[in-house]
Order: structure tokens, then C-alpha cells, then sequence
């Protein structure tokens, strides 16, 4: 990974990690964040937020470390973790109430895709068959699509 590609990704995902937990605390600790939705939705949101606060933020800290250092599984977890966020915080943007909260939703859906996409266009390993044994690889979409058709 190029230094400046390494630097830009860095920049972004410290910038998500602190808009996260700010979001994630308003959510936690101050009640009147959740106040215009149900208690269904209440009780959501602030779950999601202790998952958020707790878990992804040092989780997402951790796996830029490992992607800065081309660690393999550090590289799977960031992209991950930040697709995790991606999707989290468009049903914040889009389904939660409007709140004290809605510009710090949309700053941090916005930073999650722009941190996203720089992870995609960095390449740090070739994901590829390669990397694992030509058997390993095929069994693994074998099983992929196994696991599909038992969904469905």
C-alpha cells in the first residue's frame, strides 16, 4: 500500500472512529436522543449504540493498525468493520426520527462510504486463490453457495 493511500485511509477512519463514539455515547447516555421514536426503536438504537460504542470502535482502531502494518486478517476486518457501518448508519440517516443527532448520522454515513471506497481502490493484498490453497478456496464457494440455497 502506498504511503499517501495509507495516510488519506488513516485520516478517514480516525475521523470515523470519533464521530462513531460521539454518536454512539449521545445514544448511550443521553436520554433524549431516542425520544420521538417507539420503545421498540428506542430500545434498538440504544443497543446498537452500546455495540457500537464498546465493540466497533476499538475493533475499527485495531483493524487499521493491522491494515497499516498489511496484515491479512487485519485488511478483511477493516473493510468489515466499515461496511458494518456503512449499513448501520444508513438506517440511521434514513430510519430514525429526525433528532438533535441527524447531522452526525449523515457526517458519519458519509465518512463510512468515503472510507469504504478508498479501502476498496487500496490495494494492499492480492485477494485472490492464490493466497490460500487452490482447494480451500474452491470448498469455501462451494460452501457459499450451499449455504444459499439452504436459505432460500
Amino acid at each position: 500500500m502506498q504511503k499517501k493511500q495509507i495516510k488519506l485511509l488513516s485520516i478517514l477512519v480516525i475521523l470515523l472512529a470519533i464521530s462513531l463514539a460521539v454518536v454512539s455515547y449521545f445514544g448511550v447516555f443521553v436520554s433524549s436522543t431516542y425520544t420521538l421514536d417507539s420503545v421498540s426503536m428506542r430500545t434498538q438504537g440504544i443497543g446498537q449504540d452500546m455495540v457500537d460504542l464498546f465493540f466497533v470502535v476499538p475493533l475499527l482502531l485495531i483493524s487499521l493498525i493491522l491494515t497499516s502494518k498489511n496484515n491479512y486478517k487485519g485488511i478483511l476486518l477493516l473493510a468489515g468493520t466499515l461496511f458494518y457501518i456503512l449499513y448501520s448508519f444508513i438506517i440511521y440517516a434514513l430510519g430514525v426520527h429526525f433528532n438533535q443527532m441527524f447531522l452526525l448520522y449523515c457526517s458519519t454515513l458519509g465518512l463510512s462510504l468515503f472510507s469504504f471506497i478508498v479501502k476498496l481502490k487500496v490495494k494492499t493484498l492480492q485477494f485472490h486463490c492464490s493466497y490460500f490453497s487452490f482447494y480451500k478456496c474452491f470448498s469455501f464457494v462451494v460452501w457459499i453457495i450451499i449455504a444459499e440455497v439452504l436459505i432460500q
